[in-house]
């Protein structure tokens, strides 16, 4: 089952498109696999506060890592405690509850500012107006990131699995009972689920209501972090009760071709032309070689120059304005040479044409000019040659 499920989800289209994007999801997606495995493997246990140095250390770095992990990690931490409470584990609750607590609080001091990006600039503030978004648009995100599950990470076939996980579930709650030990076994196993899956399903709902861009909602950056234990979890769940429904001839090849299916069709259902390939950008860099020798005017809105470094390098100088802030007048001072490319990159609707002939009417030597790429990024912008005549 276990090489099952790992050759499955390695192979998905989810995690290859998760390795693809290079910024720091999938190791968020790191911590919040450890910290699940070691949450799921205290329970049952006495805890201690030794016994929970690991788990300091991963909330403390998964907390600097990204901010979404410490929305799963109170998740799970609140699911978790509340399993601890309904056993009468009062002081191992306490223990618990003190050790998170102390590794956020660490977390936050030596991070200060990270109160500051949460609740004062644009990315927090964006997440926090999300929440009082309408239904409609929830229902709509929801729905992106439940097909991003369903097609990438398990081929199509995750709603088959979560009816079958439930036919399981009736299938033991139904059938008769089993001697305490089994009995005091599998309630054990089905509290570790539950520490998985609530948090997971939680954790997706609260992004869908927050994530802020929504036209990139279906990329799912956002909900790569829960993709292995969401993934592990389902499958090992599917395996157990193929196992307990199948003869041991047959079971091994019923779980292969299980794999198999969720394997192929992740494939089937993916549109490999991800914007986060950056295969757009290739033809970007070609430019700015066949344009080696032309001065670059860059306007941007926002940060989107940091995205885009690399592709123009190769023009002979780089001139960077801030759209949203920028005097056209101000193009003077670049006192370019004869050829000249502007690149125009932009999020909001911008009518790049009329931006770019505002600003040549301060360049009346260059008021000619031809589109060579369009659009430029993220289907945004466009780039233009001018030349002096």
């Amino acid at each position: 089952i276990v090489s099952a499920v790992s050759l499955a989800f390695v192979l998905s289209s989810a995690m290859l498109n998760a390795t693809a994007f290079l910024r720091m999801y999938v190791t968020a997606m790191f911590w919040v696999t450890l910290l699940t495995y070691l949450i799921a493997k205290l329970y049952g246990r006495d805890i201690t506060f030794k016994s929970c140095i690991p788990l300091f250390i991963v909330t403390y770095l998964g907390t600097l890592t990204h901010y979404h992990f410490a929305v799963y990690d109170v998740l799970i931490s609140f699911v978790f405690f509340c399993l601890l409470l309904r056993g009468r584990k009062y002081y191992d609750a306490l223990r618990f509850s003190v050790v998170q607590f102390l590794a956020g609080s660490c977390a936050f001091a030596t991070f200060p500012a990270m109160y500051d990006h949460l609740f004062h600039r644009v990315r927090g503030m964006d997440t926090l107006s999300n929440l009082s978004g309408s239904a409609v648009s929830y229902s709509q995100r929801l729905s992106l990131y439940l097909g991003i599950v369903n097609k990438q990470l398990f081929g199509g076939l995750f709603f088959v699995f979560a009816a079958f996980a439930v036919y399981l579930a009736v299938r033991r709650m139904s059938g008769k009972k089993k001697p305490d030990g089994n009995e005091a076994e599998n309630n054990a196993t089905c509290s570790r689920y539950a520490v998985i899956f609530i948090p997971c399903t939680l954790f997706l709902l609260f992004v869908a209501k927050t994530v802020p861009f929504s036209d990139w909602v279906n990329d799912g950056r956002y909900i790569h972090m829960i993709i292995p234990v969401l993934f592990a979890a389902t499958l090992s769940l599917v395996f157990e009760g193929i196992g307990r429904l199948t003869k041991d001839g047959i079971r091994k090849y019923a779980i292969a071709a299980c794999a198999l299916l969720v394997i192929t069709g992740s494939f089937c259902f993916t549109d490999w032309n991800r914007h986060y390939l950056y295969r757009a950008d290739r033809e970007t860099y070609e430019l700015s070689q066949i344009f080696s020798d032309a001065d670059c005017i860059w306007l941007q809105e926002r940060d989107l120059l940091l995205c885009s470094l690399f592709e123009v390098s190769r023009f002979k100088s780089l001139i960077w304005f801030d759209m949203t802030r920028f005097a056209p007048d101000r193009i003077r001072e670049c006192n370019p040479v004869n050829r000249l490319v502007i690149c125009i990159t932009h999020f909001s609707p911008f009518n790049t044409d009329a931006v770019l002939n505002n600003y040549l009417q301060y360049m009346p030597e260059h008021e000619r000019y031809s589109v060579i790429k369009r659009p430029m990024f993220f289907d945004q912008g466009a780039m233009y040659f001018l030349e002096k005549h």
